[in-house]
Formats: structure tokens, C-alpha cells, sequence
């Protein structure tokens, strides 16, 4: 069986509260991210980070209870969702390991 594969999120602002959900499981960071800043989001177990590209740390705002989700094997049904972004400023990028 392959080992889990755990995303990475690039998450561009403007936006509110931006939720990232793969099936059932869901991930939840309960703050604004402003315009300009750019928050990475790493799932990796070992790494459980959400960092802003100017060193600001955002995981206390990671709503409790959300789930550290991994990719499965095949297709993934995995949805974001942001509000108060704007177009072209805002972006949520899914990254991975191949």
C-alpha cells in the first residue's frame, strides 16, 4: 500500500476563513487573510505548518477540530472555498508530492 500523501496549500489574499475539504474531511483556518500576504499550509504530519511568506505564524487560527487531510490513491474530491477574494489577487493552490 503507498504511503499517504499529504497536500501543501498556497493560500493568496485577500479572502475569509478559507476552507479546504477533501470528501468528508474538512480544514478550516478561522481568520482573514489580507491582500498581499501569501499563507503556506503544509498537511505533512511531521510539518504541521501554516506560515504567511513574511514569517507570520497562523496555525493557532486553525479552527479545533479541523482534520490534517491526506490525499487517497486516485481521484480525491477536494473543494476550497474563501470568502471575500477577489479576482486576480486571490488563489488557493493545492501542491503535492508526485
Amino acid at each position: 500500500e503507498p504511503s499517504a500523501v499529504y497536500p501543501t496549500f498556497i493560500i493568496s489574499g485577500p479572502g475569509h476563513i478559507p476552507t479546504l475539504k477533501n470528501g468528508s474531511q474538512t480544514w478550516t483556518l478561522n481568520t482573514d487573510i489580507p491582500a498581499g500576504a501569501v499563507v503556506t499550509a503544509q498537511f505533512d504530519p511531521v510539518r504541521h505548518t501554516v506560515v504567511s511568506s513574511d514569517g507570520v505564524d497562523y496555525s493557532g487560527f486553525v479552527l479545533a477540530g479541523s482534520t490534517w487531510w491526506s490525499l487517497a490513491s486516485g481521484a480525491n474530491s477536494v473543494s476550497v472555498t474563501m470568502g471575500g477574494a477577489t479576482v486576480p489577487a486571490s488563489m488557493i493552490t493545492l501542491q503535492y508530492p508526485l
